[in-house]
């Protein structure tokens, strides 16, 4: 019954309750006990009112309570919701982290493959800058010492040996004279 439906109709009417096709009435109160809780003043009627108003309070209390225990539970259900959606979240970036330190290991592994290449690299340039510069201080003292022997060496021996062929005569010098152009 809602809270405007009035006093129930054997309410108010001292020993005519009926419950459950009892033969004998019973009184709707109980006076002794109305009189340790509310007092010997107090009527049935302002006690059933009283206890009315106590039962229409309790079940609003009741409701109320019935509603947060639902806003509760639904918050506890979305709270559960987003537990998972973040612990979803998590497994994913452990898993993104577990395939980043794999990929950092191989290409860590890569990187110290070509590093040595590199080094490698770097000494046999140095080497083969090493030949160059023999080879070219090879060429380059061949080079003096064929100036030295054509400047300094053959002119000293073709005087010595036209003096030679002035001695020898005219065949001794076209025979210098060829073998100096042999040479």
């Amino acid at each position: 019954r809602g809270a405007d439906a009035g006093p129930h109709p054997d309410m108010g009417k001292k020993g005519k309750g009926n419950r459950g096709g009892d033969a004998e009435s019973k009184p709707l109160l109980d006076e002794s006990a109305l009189d340790a809780k509310y007092g010997s003043r107090v009527s049935d009627e302002s006690v059933s009112k009283s206890q009315r108003r106590d039962l229409i309070q309790g079940v609003k209390r009741g409701d109320d309570a019935s509603e947060r225990l639902d806003a509760a539970v639904s918050m506890a259900s979305r709270t559960d919701e987003v537990g998972d959606a973040i612990l979803q979240n998590l497994q994913e970036q452990r898993e993104k982290i577990l395939s980043a330190r794999v990929s950092a290991e191989t290409m860590e592994e890569d990187m110290n493959i070509s590093e040595r290449r590199m080094t490698r690299m770097a000494c046999e340039k140095c080497i083969q800058k090493w030949v160059l510069w023999v080879i070219f201080a090879a060429v380059l003292a061949g080079l003096v010492i064929f100036a030295y022997y054509k400047l300094e060496i053959e002119p000293s021996r073709s005087r010595s040996g036209a003096a030679a062929a002035a001695a020898l005569g005219k065949r001794g010098a076209r025979r210098l004279l060829m073998m100096a152009r042999r040479t």
